[in-house]
């Protein structure tokens, strides 16, 4: 059983940085590490998917964390923020289910912005196929072979 859970730095802190590990060097550079540490520590929304055994009760919900990300409000745009799911655990559709909870949280928070997504060429078409459109590229903008890939998400509700 999957739960999203607020990101609680005394719970959470250890298995967010394996996260990122487990994605170093292929979608991040260790320095990033840092960068990942300030983010935690700044109250932004974060979450966490936490697996539990079928049989754990709902209001303890103790596992393994396998998937986290955020979103910030950024003038005006919402950006979401350090998606990382575990290497060994792509592909099974941990980050379209995180990246579908930050757009319905969008949406409710904030119907009339934009949100964008700061990648690389490595994730591009996974938002892309979400409904983002490419805004522009940078190359080796992470690292070298690393590009920027800024994409962005229209709102749903009309502008005003």
């Amino acid at each position: 059983m999957l739960h999203l859970l607020p990101y609680h730095a005394a719970t959470h802190e250890a298995a967010v940085l394996a996260l990122f590990h487990s994605n170093v060097p292929r979608y991040f550079t260790a320095p990033e590490e840092a960068d990942l540490l300030r983010y935690l520590r700044t109250g932004l929304p974060y979450f966490v998917a936490v697996e539990t055994p079928d049989e754990a009760a709902e209001e303890d919900p103790t596992g393994t964390v396998v998937a986290a990300a955020g979103y910030a409000l950024d003038d005006d745009q919402v950006d979401l923020t350090w998606d990382l799911v575990h290497a060994r655990r792509q592909g099974q559709g941990l980050g379209r289910l995180l990246t579908e909870f930050r757009l319905r949280e969008a949406a409710r928070l904030f119907p009339h912005l934009p949100v964008q997504v700061e990648t690389s060429q490595l994730t591009a078409a996974f938002y892309q196929k979400l409904g983002f459109r490419l805004l522009e590229t940078q190359p080796d903008y992470w690292a070298p072979g690393l590009d920027l890939y800024r994409l962005q998400y229209e709102p749903l509700a009309p502008t005003r």
